[in-house]
């Protein structure tokens, strides 16, 4: 890789004729990282997809570690989408095998020994991917051996795969490869775990919580104006609405979390796939919403395009979802407990003010901001995984909570954003929260780019 830059194909399992995007991070001289993606224009745009993937879990996406080769002929591929793909798209990233190693071993020196591609900076801390090697490339499936970081001096090593599964004897031959290898090298091998073939949403490095799923996606065609679009995210009630129309790159336009019964957390979200192509759906976390339930969200979605003049262009949901169980009697149920009153699940969170700023923050004039707002400590500037950087609780009520945060978007990014569930901000708390912003940027030397209206 040139100039500790590595590369990433973005694979959607609903996309099948091949990745559906590339993102590449490369090390900035102050140090850190920034990822990029690149646009239909042929340029490259900062994204937070890689920490989303990292620390969220996306069900729309999978990263694949590439090469700089692959990355140039995934570049000359989206040009037209003519022939094969360098890589195939349309499944979820798995993982077939793993191990954790731990020792002050060299990472050069397992990179050396297993004869895997470096990728990005692997010396570096916040490298998390620093070498792969491909095993299998082909129309039906990719398996390659990565490296992950896990910490001080420890390594996970991974069998993971598109597709077909990597057989019995690949599994047993790599293992074997690896297991000999560290202990050659002095490594001390912990924990080791085989996935099950099937097992298809498994994420490298995530084991905090289950992968997001996708239960439903609608197309639709037409145009919106900005009329038209506010109007559509009024009547899906989305907050998060950042997405600007004229910015021809950008992608999402609002998302909210929907009431669910505690056994699953839903995301409905808006996007746009082209100047004339939006997609509008449901993913989920935990188990699975029942039929009818997903019937519901499908018609309140198809409603709201159906106002704003879209038209209808494709559907797909998940197959075998659960059909909801008839109620028992309350006689069968002696001292049930009453219901509990709606909570911050049951409600959509709505985002009423936004301040867009651009410019570096050192750690004296991010604390200088923090302290302006009166937002908590939080995150690290030199940790490039962090997003979150302080948070207020504006009204600390536990049923409709409103809280003012920032976020680091990019090293040059920041967004302040006021989220409230339940009764909306007064117009004199919102004015007076501008004021305070934008008197804190000033003081910190950054330039306000835009302001996201109420909502």
């Amino acid at each position: 890789m040139s100039g500790d830059t590595s590369y990433y194909a973005v694979v959607m399992h609903t996309v099948s004729s091949g990745p559906g995007g590339l993102i590449r991070r490369r090390a900035l001289p102050q140090g850190g990282f920034t990822d990029e993606a690149y646009t239909r224009s042929g340029t490259w745009k900062p994204t937070d997809d890689v920490v989303r993937w990292r620390t969220r879990g996306d069900a729309d996406l999978s990263l694949v570690l590439i090469s700089e080769d692959e990355a140039e002929a995934l570049r000359a591929w989206f040009g037209d989408r003519a022939g094969r793909p360098p890589l195939i798209g349309g499944r979820s990233l798995a993982r077939v095998w793993s191990v954790v190693l731990s020792g002050p071993v060299p990472i050069d020196a397992l990179i050396d020994r297993l004869d895997l591609l470096p990728h990005g900076s692997p010396a570096d801390p916040g490298e998390r991917d620093p070498a792969f090697r491909v095993l299998r490339n082909d129309e039906s499936a990719r398996h390659w051996l990565a490296v992950h970081r896990a910490g001080d001096d420890r390594w996970v090593v991974a069998l993971e795969f598109l597709g077909a599964p990597p057989a019995e004897q690949t599994v047993r031959r790599v293992r074997g490869l690896v297991v000999a290898a560290a202990a050659e090298l002095g490594f001390a091998a912990g924990d080791e775990g085989f996935f099950p073939a099937e097992s298809s949403a498994m994420r490298p490095s995530m084991p905090r919580r289950p992968a997001p799923r996708r239960v439903l996606t609608l197309s639709y065609g037409g145009p919106l104006d900005p009329a038209r679009l506010v109007a559509l995210q009024d009547r899906l009630a989305l907050g998060e609405r950042d997405g600007q129309l004229d910015d021809e790159e950008e992608t999402d336009f609002g998302e909210r979390y929907l009431p669910n019964d505690g056994t699953f957390r839903a995301r409905l979200w808006l996007a746009r796939d082209d100047v004339e192509r939006w997609t509008a759906g449901v993913t989920v976390e935990g188990g699975l919403p029942t039929a009818e339930r997903v019937d519901r969200w499908r018609k309140e979605i198809a409603a709201a395009a159906a106002e704003a003049g879209l038209t209808p262009a494709g559907e797909w949901r998940t197959p075998s979802l659960p059909s909801e169980a008839p109620l028992p009697s309350e006689a069968s149920l002696p001292g049930r407990p009453e219901p509990r009153p709606a909570g911050p699940v049951d409600r959509p969170v709505h985002q009423d003010y936004g301040v867009v700023l651009s410019g570096a923050l050192t750690r004296t004039a991010l604390d200088l901001v923090r302290d302006r707002l009166g937002l908590s400590r939080r995150g690290r500037l030199d940790d490039d995984w962090d997003e979150e950087f302080g948070v207020r609780a504006l009204r600390d009520a536990p049923e409709a909570p409103m809280l003012l945060r920032l976020y680091r978007k990019s090293p040059q990014e920041w967004l302040i954003a006021l989220t409230h569930q339940g009764e909306p901000p007064a117009s004199a708390l919102l004015e007076e929260l501008r004021r305070e912003i934008r008197a804190a940027a000033a003081e910190a030397g950054l330039t306000v780019e835009r302001e996201l209206g109420s909502r």
